[in-house]
């Protein structure tokens, strides 16, 4: 399967997750959902952004944006296989807490 066929495929299920008769419109999306989409978006924008630079031949710079694609296949992965709710809102709670603290320091720094 290549690339484009799967950013697609993905895009499609994004989109059929947020239709009017979906399970995600008739209920309020609890942390681990927003986890679960958040990172599931976030690699398919990755993967977007890697398709883009190897269309235009820009091959040498693709290794970052390849690594972090892993990465969040490999999360994404990992919350599926058990315990499905409780890694995902795991996830969640620890990205709040990353930016909140990454604010934190900010402001203990003088926002430089």
């Amino acid at each position: 399967m290549s690339l484009e066929v799967t950013i697609n495929d993905n895009e499609k299920l994004i989109d059929k997750l947020f239709e009017n008769n979906s399970v995600f419109s008739k209920q309020e999306l609890t942390p681990s959902d927003v986890a679960i989409i958040s990172l599931y978006y976030s690699a398919i924008s990755n993967a977007k952004a890697i398709r883009i630079l190897v269309n235009n031949g820009l091959t040498n710079v693709t290794d970052t944006l390849l690594r972090t694609f892993l990465e969040q296949s490999v999360y994404l992965t990992y919350i599926f296989q058990d315990n499905t709710e409780a890694r995902a809102e795991l996830l969640f709670f620890y990205e709040k807490m990353n930016s909140h603290l990454n604010f934190k320091n900010k402001l203990a720094t003088g926002l430089k």
